[in-house]
């Protein structure tokens, strides 16, 4: 392997090594997490996992009476899911939904 592999495949195996996922794309387009990495293919075939957020969509009710939208994330405090609130109307969406968060250079950061 050449010296660029390495320079390629390096920050995957620095991020390994700190406990964070690594994931490889399969011949369908699906990135998938590794539990056990060996980067036997090419350095473009992997990337560490983006960090993800689960979350679910609701309405309330406003106290002029209208509807709007929000959005309860699944790391909340169950005591404070929207369904314990008064002014929760009822979900959006019928399940959670898992989202890859943006990276910095996706927000302009």
């Amino acid at each position: 392997m050449t010296p660029q592999h390495w320079k390629t495949v390096l920050p995957l195996v620095q991020a390994f090594a700190e406990g964070k996922k690594i994931q490889q794309i399969t011949p369908q387009g699906k990135w998938v997490t590794l539990l056990d990495v060996e980067f036997r293919d090419k350095p473009s075939s992997y990337r560490i996992a983006p960090d993800t957020k689960t979350s679910r969509r609701y309405w309330w009710k406003g106290e002029d009476g209208q509807l709007h939208v929000a959005l309860a994330t699944q790391q909340q405090h169950p005591a404070n899911f929207p369904e314990t609130w008064y002014r929760f109307v009822k979900w959006i969406d019928k399940d959670w939904v898992e989202y890859e968060l943006p990276t910095s250079t996706e927000t302009g950061g």
